[in-house]
């Protein structure tokens, strides 16, 4: 989200405030919009009308709620049902969701990733050729017995999986691919056949990759440095050209991105070390001006 100095731009909030209602009417679904909303009315000391719009808020549909908020209201939702032997898998995108629900339940979390599904949403129909998988195991690699029960669970209800020993490896081999090729094919609106071609969708695409790839590496995940190249080798080959991954879906429905769990944490992460993200910091601003 932009700051309150950068959304004024040299405005007054009254102005601000205008411009803001004109963008959420054009926007109804952009959270962060109504977020900015609320806080220049604070601003302006309208607390009334400032309550009102946090009270309409909640009434929202989830898809105009802040991906963030979602998984919070999830955890406080699970918390009647989580016992002394309940296992939780995520499954979200990105690197941070397991942190946030461990977190709140600790000792309750296998870390996991889901892999391989080539689905296309439109509206509440979802299709797909592939189904993919569920990876998941313990944080430090332990291949531990309630990894194997959550295996023999899954195999019972139909649905593939793997127990990996080295599951923050495979989440930030996801993480490179989605911030990279969601983001490049949201950023420039491509196919993934567009994002084949030489140019600068590839260009970007991979130098998201890379600092990815250098951001794993300092975090002590052994990324290795051609995995993008690998990426493009091996797997690009086999995707359909004219499809398209999630983010680029999203875009196109006007629904809420997951810019935050890629570009932003990645930028967030990668100020620890001092590290500069310029491709990151492109696909951030890019995809958040859509």
């Amino acid at each position: 989200m932009n700051t309150l100095y950068q959304r004024l731009a040299g405005e007054s909030i009254s102005d601000a405030l205008l411009r803001l209602e004109a963008d959420i009417k054009a926007r109804p679904a952009d959270a962060d919009l109504r977020a900015a909303f609320v806080q220049f009315l604070i601003l302006s000391g309208n607390w009334a009308r400032a309550l009102t719009q946090l009270k309409s808020w909640l009434a929202l549909k989830p898809q105009a709620k802040p991906t963030v908020t979602l998984l919070e209201q999830a955890i406080q939702d699970i918390a009647k049902f989580v016992g002394p032997d309940t296992v939780i898998l995520s499954v979200l995108n990105g690197i941070t969701s397991e942190e946030r629900i461990e977190t709140a339940y600790p000792g309750r979390t296998l870390w996991s990733v889901a892999i391989g599904m080539d689905a296309t949403r439109s509206g509440r129909t979802l299709v797909f050729n592939q189904a993919g998988k569920i990876q998941f195991g313990e944080r430090d690699g332990a291949m531990t017995g309630r990894v194997q029960a959550v295996a023999d669970y899954l195999d019972a209800c139909g649905i593939a999986n793997e127990p990996c020993s080295d599951i923050l490896y495979k989440q930030w081999n996801k993480l490179m691919v989605n911030d990279g090729l969601n983001q490049a094919a949201a950023a420039f609106d491509q196919p993934y056949g567009g994002l084949r071609q030489p140019g600068e969708a590839q260009d970007m695409m991979r130098a998201a990759m890379q600092e990815v790839i250098r951001l794993a590496n300092l975090e002590g995940v052994p990324l290795p440095r051609d995995n993008d190249e690998q990426f493009l080798r091996t797997a690009m080959p086999a995707f359909n050209p004219d499809g398209m991954p999630s983010m680029r879906q999203d875009v196109l429905a006007k629904r809420p991105t997951e810019v935050e769990e890629f570009a932003g944490v990645v930028r967030q992460r990668a100020k620890k070390y001092g590290m500069p993200t310029p491709a990151n910091d492109f696909f951030y601003t890019r995809i958040r001006e859509i």
